[in-house]
Formats: C-alpha cells, sequence, structure tokens
C-alpha cells in the first residue's frame, strides 16, 4: 500500500450543542504504565482544553486491537488514536523508524531528545502524513536490559542462549550476531516461557522486567541500555484534518503535555524498577565496565552495517549526527 488517499472534507460541525467527537485511543500498554499514564493524561487534557467537545475513551492492554492490526485500523478510522511501537510502521514501507532500535545509537535520554525533539524526528512524523496518520509525539517505552540465569558481562556470555524478542527485524538480527536464537514471544507469554526454559533470557526494560516479576525466573540482570524501544503517538490524519482549527489546536497542546509527562514517567519508571530489583535480592544486578560496553558495541555492530542496505543513507546519518553517535 502505498498510501492512503484523503478525500477533501468539510471540517466536523462541532457546536456546543452537537454530540461530542468521539475518539478512541488504543494502546497496547497497560493503565499503571507510563504509557499509560501518558494516554490518561493526554485524555484528561483533550477533554478539558476543548471543554468536553471531544471525548477519548482509552482501550488498555489491545484489548481493542492487537499491536498488530493497530495501524491498519487506524489508517481505516476504526480507532482514532493509536501509541503504536516504532518498528510497526516498517509495515508500512517507513523502515526509517527502526533506525530507533539500532544498538548502542543513543547513550543517554539527552542523545535521544535531540533526535525526537528535534528537526530529525519531525521530519520522521512527517513521512506518516503519506500513509494517512499524523504524527504527534515519540513516547518512550525505555532501554533494554539483558536477563538470563547466567551472568552476562561480555558478549561471548550471550552465545548459544534463546532470547526472547520482540517481533522487530533489528532485535532479530541483534540477537543472531550474538551468535544467540532469537525468539519472538508476546510479552504476556513471556514469564511462562522463561519459567518453563523454553527460552533462557531477555533484553527488556527495566520497568518491565521489574512489573512482571521476571526475577522470579531469572536470576541475573545486566544493565546494558544496549537499545532503545519507542513509540509513537499518532492520529488518524482524515480526522486531524476535519478536524476546526481550535479543537485541533486543543488536542496537539495536549499531546505535547502528554508525551512530556509519559517520557518523565518512563525515565523515573526504569530508574526506580532496577532499585527495586536490587532490593528484593532475588536478582543479581550487574553493571557493565566501560570496557565491557565498548565490547558489547563492538560486537553489534555489525547490525548497523546491516541496516545500511534497509534504512536510508539520509535518514541515518541524519540520526547518527543528532545523536552523536560514531560508526565506529
Amino acid at each position: 500500500m502505498t498510501g492512503i488517499a484523503l478525500a477533501a472534507l468539510p471540517p466536523l460541525a462541532v457546536s456546543m450543542n452537537a454530540p461530542p467527537i468521539a475518539v478512541r485511543f488504543s494502546i497496547v500498554a497497560s493503565e499503571n504504565s507510563p504509557r499509560g499514564r501518558g494516554a490518561q493524561k493526554f485524555k484528561d487534557l483533550v477533554e478539558a482544553r476543548t471543554g468536553g467537545r471531544a471525548r477519548v475513551e482509552i482501550f488498555f492492554d489491545s484489548t481493542l486491537y492487537a499491536q498488530r492490526d493497530e495501524l491498519r485500523a487506524l489508517q481505516l478510522g476504526a480507532v482514532q488514536v493509536v501509541c503504536a511501537n516504532l518498528h510497526a510502521f516498517g509495515s508500512l514501507g517507513l523502515s526509517d523508524f527502526e533506525a530507533f532500535e539500532l544498538p548502542y545509537l543513543f547513550d543517554s535520554y539527552e542523545s535521544l531528545r535531540r533526535v525526537t525533539n528535534g528537526s530529525v524526528g519531525a521530519r520522521l512524523l512527517d513521512q506518516l502524513r503519506e500513509k494517512g496518520i499524523e504524527g504527534l509525539g515519540f513516547w518512550d517505552v525505555g532501554f533494554k536490559q539483558l536477563t538470563a540465569n547466567r551472568p552476562l558481562r561480555v558478549p561471548e556470555d550471550a552465545r548459544g542462549l534463546s532470547i526472547r524478542i520482540t517481533y522487530s527485524r533489528v532485535s532479530d538480527l541483534e540477537v543472531r550476531v550474538l551468535g544467540a536464537i532469537p525468539q519472538p514471544i508476546s510479552l504476556a507469554d513471556t514469564r511462562d516461557a522463561l519459567g518453563s526454559g523454553a527460552v533462557d533470557a531477555t533484553e527488556l526494560p527495566a520497568h518491565l522486567i521489574d512489573a512482571n516479576r521476571f526475577d522470579e525466573v531469572q536470576s541475573y540482570l545486566t544493565i546494558s541500555n544496549h537499545a532503545y524501544v519507542g513509540s509513537a503517538l499518532v492520529v488518524n490524519r482524515r480526522l486531524w484534518e476535519r478536524l476546526p482549527g481550535e479543537i485541533r489546536s486543543a488536542v496537539a497542546d495536549a499531546a505535547r503535555q502528554a508525551t512530556a509527562f509519559a517520557n518523565a514517567a518512563a525515565e523515573k519508571e526504569d530508574a526506580d524498577a532496577v532499585a527495586a530489583l536490587e532490593a528484593r535480592g532475588r536478582m543479581r544486578v550487574l553493571t557493565l565496565s566501560d570496557a565491557e560496553r565498548r565490547r558489547w558495541k563492538q560486537a553489534l555492530m555489525p547490525v548497523h552495517r546491516d541496516s545500511e542496505d534497509h534504512i536510508p543513507a539520509q535518514t541515518l546519518h541524519a540520526i547518527y549526527s543528532a545523536a552523536g553517535f560514531v560508526p565506529a
């Protein structure tokens, strides 16, 4: 599909006496997660700023659409807002968004923000318009850490392990480069898979490791920060362009504030999660030395080189430059 044509439709008629505009928001995250709380913040702000002329109904935990279906549902207008994982945009032919998952691309949230809050991030969101989608902001999930039942201090320690990953080309290649076996499994099924031995290890942000009590089935947590996981708050473009100007401005302002709120919550929750895991004492937390971190980065550089065949060179160079990443 090369794009969705948008008919020239008149603005929605929204008077004080008209029924409110119904906005259905599908999100894979749970209600109490950082993104879930960000979604609630977005709802509250939209309804307050529009005086109730727009009403947002949130469907948490993929109860309305599964992750693999939600972008198509958004394009068709079956749902109006989605918080979609960035790698999912590859299914629309937008491989540029896969760059965010490249290993050790961002060495801090500051370097990430130079991309997502700058001109590079704005250009990436602009690409969504040809697909019938309006991008409103980047929402963090967090930086990936490694868990296993043996210590993972250097890349060779991961060799031969079966590692749970998301359904992502970049994650798949990353694990294969380490000499390990990628196993795409839903987050909901991961704990049972670890407990049964169907998989040996995971790579997830700390708050998801903590929330799912993976310390009950895994013995070691390596603070690797080896890759970023992110999402984007997006809206059906046809609805967006039909909204009256004052409603659209109110929603855009709500999105900016909710984005800042959700991202601050994600960063704090990851830090709190590591502290909670250490306090429970069931999982030993390993912090990599600078030398060990360099070994992981060097071992994973083939993922960057492979991505040159899939991600436009202009996008890669722009992200590298903004993030301060040197592919050496």
